[in-house]
């Protein structure tokens, strides 16, 4: 994996100098984080979070800062970011901005059983739910109903761009007025959130967030229960049903919630092809998700409306 901003044991003594987070032990790259370059720290006061933003400006970055502190406040799981010396949580070196977030201890949930379906759930209805008063410039970014430029006639042998156009005249068949909105995570799943002992710890990872739908959050989540092109039913259900002890969600929603989840399966195949450019060394496995992605993308496609609409209604 190639690291996009290397530090050396001499960068984090001098990064730690700004800190009172003790000395330099050990550091260690995380080899997932595709976008940004992250580093677990260990120092003599203990365990930290490095990240280095590589393509967000300070506004962006200080926005995101600004959504962690107040769900800290309404006691929602996510990592606290350290105070410098200075007073201040977002900092430069080398021309690089920069946060240190206190390490949690978890680990990327590899299966969701039914306990941590339900505190997923419920956590993550009570973030939306408080997101939706968090206060926020601009308008919501309504992607879903737009077409991607970007997007690829012909990928792995599925042809994507005519996909995403069906897709698109059925989005816009939603009735946006009855879609509940507000200040959404946009990457929520198994790869940003750390559990332990079946409780969700900490949500993580705001790059992706903005003002939008909130049925689009849970459309990312749902993503999860659909694998190697099997739909979870059971899984679905017992979300929805837990989620929405905090949150009800209008039929319409639940209705975006399923084309939603389509937009994002075919956004993450146009992602992957992107980043098969960038990370040459991650090519092979790469594609090997994205083939898997066709497929789950070709099994919710072939599910239909109607059948995940009563998903919401069936019992658990």
């Amino acid at each position: 994996m190639v690291i996009l901003t290397v530090l050396s044991k001499e960068d984090f003594d001098k990064i730690l100098e700004l800190y009172n987070m003790g000395f330099y032990k050990y550091h260690k790259h995380v080899s997932w984080a595709l976008a940004n370059t992250i580093y677990i720290l260990e120092t003599t006061k203990g365990k930290y979070v490095l990240k280095i933003f590589e393509d967000s400006n300070i506004k962006f970055i200080s926005y995101q800062l600004g959504v962690t502190n107040y769900l800290i406040k309404k006691k929602v799981p996510v990592a606290r970011n350290i105070v410098s010396r200075n007073g201040k949580e977002l900092l430069s070196y080398k021309n690089k901005n920069f946060v240190i977030q206190e390490y949690v201890e978890g680990h990327m949930p590899k299966k969701l059983n039914d306990i941590l379906i339900k505190d997923i759930a419920d956590n993550m209805s009570l973030m939306n739910k408080y997101l939706m008063s968090f206060k926020t410039e601009g308008k919501i970014l309504n992607l879903q109903f737009k077409p991607n430029k970007d997007m690829i006639d012909k990928i792995n042998n599925f042809e994507a761009r005519k996909e995403q156009y069906e897709l698109l005249e059925e989005i816009k068949t939603i009735d946006c007025n009855k879609l509940k909105t507000g200040v959404i995570h946009g990457d929520f799943r198994d790869i940003n959130l750390l559990v332990k002992d079946n409780k969700l710890k900490a949500i993580i990872d705001w790059d992706d967030s903005h003002k939008d739908y909130i049925a689009t959050d849970i459309s990312v989540f749902i993503t999860q229960f659909i694998k190697k092109g099997k739909i979870e039913e059971n899984n679905i259900r017992l979300f929805l049903k837990e989620y929405q002890k905090n949150l009800k969600l209008k039929n319409e929603e639940i209705k975006a919630i399923y084309y939603f989840t389509l937009d994002r399966l075919l956004g993450v195949i146009l992602w992957q092809s992107k980043q098969m450019k960038i990370h040459h060394d991650y090519k092979k496995k790469l594609m090997k998700d994205q083939k898997t992605i066709i497929k789950d993308y070709k099994a919710l496609k072939k599910y239909g409306t109607k059948k995940f609409m009563k998903l919401n209604k069936a019992k658990t």
